[in-house]
């Protein structure tokens, strides 16, 4: 529901599912690694105290290990049934066969991907009121300008490292709460006061809405060597390469999005 770039995908998956069948040993997409960037991408969604942007490449290759999975896995299921027909013996009695091993591998792609999407719906069903009106303020500029949020705001435009069908779900949620909250009793208090997001005069301002802290501390190791960081206007700190560190979060948050650091 999530992936992006559904018609790439399916025509991808076609391709696939129609070429040579190849044998186990062959693993172009490297499943192992893709396993260990989904792992990663999992536990750095998990502790940011924001939503990180959308991991394409990830998801995208992740989905092509799973298709060419399946299709290998397949292969070898029928291979086997093959072989059992031509043997006297019957199907063998060993506890793992090769297409066993290979659907636990897609298990396993599948398992980090949903990880990976259900901490990040979990954080945009918090922030969809947040990240309806950051649209709504974009609307009602004409694009000339994006949602900036006010100064000492942790919010730094969620619709940006969403993807189009989170984007979707996000209005969809603020539309459904403002429905049930507006059912519940929010029709008796007079209009001018019936808002979830900020209408001044009369209504509250930005502070209203939900907020990521950015603030909050986080443990984060680095990857490479990040140089003299800044934490505090009279705090300074050099971070090398494998060293971890409980920081603020909106510290190394550049860091983190650009893969130069990851969240433990």
């Amino acid at each position: 529901m999530f992936f992006d770039d559904d018609d790439d995908l399916v025509g991808t998956q076609q391709g696939l599912l129609s070429s040579t069948p190849v044998t186990s040993s062959e693993d172009p997409r490297g499943s192992s690694s893709v396993v260990m960037e989904l792992v990663y991408a999992a536990e750095n969604e998990r502790n940011c105290p924001t939503i990180l942007p959308y991991p394409t490449d990830i998801i995208h290759r992740a989905s092509l290990a799973i298709v060419h999975h399946t299709h290998v896995a397949d292969a070898l299921e029928e291979e086997e049934q093959r072989e059992a027909k031509d043997n006297v013996q019957g199907i063998s009695l060993l506890p793992f066969r090769p297409a066993g091993i290979m659907r636990a591998d897609i298990q396993r792609l599948k398992f980090f991907v949903g990880e990976l999407l259900r901490t990040r719906l979990a954080k945009i069903e918090k922030l969809c009121t947040t990240i309806a009106h950051e649209g709504a303020v974009d609307d009602a500029l004409d694009g000339a300008i994006s949602f900036t949020p006010p100064s000492g705001s942790d919010a730094a435009g969620l619709r940006s490292a969403l993807s189009s069908n989170e984007l979707m779900l996000a209005e969809q949620l603020a539309a459904l709460q403002k429905q049930c909250v507006y059912q519940g009793g929010l029709h008796l208090i007079p209009e001018p006061l019936q808002h979830l997001t900020p209408h001044p005069p009369h209504g509250e301002g930005i502070e209203m809405l939900p907020q990521p802290n950015t603030s909050s501390y986080v443990f984060v190791l680095a990857l490479v060597d990040l140089g003299v960081v800044t934490i505090a206007a009279d705090v300074e700190q050099e971070i090398r390469s494998g060293e971890i560190f409980l920081i603020p979060y909106k510290v190394v948050a550049p860091f983190v999005v650009e893969g130069r650091a990851r969240l433990v």
